[in-house]
C-alpha cells in the first residue's frame, strides 16, 4: 500500500486538500439559504391589494425601511427569516383605502396574502486578471468560481 511509505501527516494533509477543494467546488446555496445583506433590494406586496407594494433597499446599517412597518433588521437574516417577520407585524398595521367617491375604509391583511421577494441582489466585485474587474450581478447560490467565469 502507498500511504505505508508516506508519513501519515502528508497523508492526512492530502485529504484534508481533497475535502476543501469538493467544498469550494459546491454553490454556496447547498448549505443553506443566501444571508440578506447590504445593498438587496426587497419587494413586499400583498394578494389583492395593488397599492400594497412596498421596496426597499437594505443600508449600510442592515436595515430596510418600509412605510407601514418601519425600519427592519434585515441584514443577515434568510429571506425566509425576514418573510416570517414581515408576516407577524404587517396584519397588525391598518391599511386604508380609498373609494372613488374619497371615502376611507380599513383592509384586513392577513399573513398568507403577503409576499417577500429580493427583487435585486447585491453585486459582487472582482479584480485581478478577469476581463471584466468590477460590480457584477449576484445570482442566489453563486461561488466563487462562477463569478468569475461571468467576469471572463
Amino acid at each position: 500500500m502507498l500511504t505505508r511509505y508516506v508519513p501519515r501527516s502528508v497523508a492526512t494533509c492530502r485529504n484534508w486538500a481533497i475535502i476543501v477543494a469538493w467544498l469550494i467546488a459546491l454553490p454556496c446555496g447547498a448549505f443553506a439559504d443566501d444571508l440578506l445583506s447590504p445593498g438587496d433590494v426587497l419587494d413586499v406586496s400583498a394578494a389583492g391589494l395593488p397599492d400594497m407594494r412596498l421596496s426597499s433597499t437594505i443600508d449600510a446599517d442592515g436595515q430596510a425601511m418600509f412605510p407601514l412597518l418601519g425600519q427592519l433588521k434585515a441584514a443577515g437574516m434568510t429571506l425566509s427569516e425576514l418573510r416570517e417577520r414581515i408576516r407577524e407585524l404587517l396584519p397588525t398595521k391598518v391599511f386604508r383605502r380609498r373609494t372613488p367617491d374619497g371615502r376611507e375604509y380599513p383592509v384586513v391583511i392577513t399573513p398568507d396574502e403577503v409576499t417577500v421577494a429580493v427583487s435585486e441582489y447585491r453585486p459582487v466585485y472582482l479584480d485581478g486578471d478577469v476581463a471584466r474587474p468590477g460590480a457584477q450581478t449576484y445570482r442566489p447560490g453563486m461561488n466563487v468560481r462562477q463569478a468569475i467565469a461571468v467576469a471572463g
